[in-house]
Order: structure tokens, then sequence, then C-alpha cells
């Protein structure tokens, strides 16, 4: 049996953690923004408010706003049901499946991306993509 370095144990460590970071942010990174299409679609009546799943209320018993629907074209069946568990709003019709973002004004890497990232891969998950961004900054 080969056994590995401290440092060699730390790097391959580094290695794996920018590599899975990396590849979860490609993942939720890779969005269009069809905010206004979906907007039109609603205002033509095209598509159905009823057609969102995963939409948290607000204290007063009302839908929370959604500010941005956005395309994840590498997103499958599987990711959207993830983010329907998390109470993350989703928009599957015949045409496209979109996300509801329901944050406002705020940077993606702050609140969008950590809460999309737990959703689909876990707590565990979500803490390696911290480090991977603690060690971005130090780099």
């Amino acid at each position: 049996m080969i056994r590995e370095s401290k440092g060699s144990f730390i790097l391959n460590h580094i290695i794996m953690v920018y590599s899975f970071s990396g590849a979860m942010q490609n993942l939720i990174s890779g969005h269009i923004n069809q905010t206004m299409l979906v907007n039109e679609l609603f205002d033509k009546q095209v598509i159905d408010m009823s057609d969102i799943e995963g939409r948290e209320e607000d204290p007063d018993g009302d839908p929370v706003d959604i500010y941005q629907w956005l395309v994840f074209p590498s997103f499958c069946y599987l990711d959207y049901e993830k983010l329907i568990s998390a109470n993350i709003p989703v928009l599957d019709t015949e045409l496209e499946t979109w996300v509801g973002i329901t944050s406002f004004g705020s940077p993606y890497e702050l609140y969008v991306y950590p809460s999309l990232l737990q959703a689909l891969f876990g707590e565990d998950a979500y803490k390696r993509y911290k480090q991977h961004q603690e060690l971005q900054k130090t780099a």
C-alpha cells in the first residue's frame, strides 16, 4: 500500500475542492436571463402562474415575488425536482423550464448561487464551494 505524504494529501484535497467547486459553479453560472420573455408570456396568457411549483408564501399568505426568470441549459429533470423541494420556484411549461429568483438586487454570488448549490448538491457541497471561494480570494 502506498501512503501519501501529508503535503501530497493537502495538495490533492485542494485540487479536488477546486475541481468540484468549479464544476458546481459552471453548472449554476451558465444561465440565461429570460425575465422579459416570461413576463410577456404571462401578459399574453400563453403560460399561467398556476404552472409555478415550489413557490413559497410570505407571512401574509401571498406568493413570494419572483424578480427574474432564468434558464439553466445544463439542468435536468432531477435538478428541477430538487429546486422545487427546496421551495425555489420552477416554471415548467411546454415551451421551456425556468427557475424563479426571489431575491431582488442581490449579487448572484451572495444569495442566488448559494441557495441553488444547497438545493442541488446539499450542505456539504455548499461548504466545499465556500472553501473554493475563500481559496480564490487568497490566490
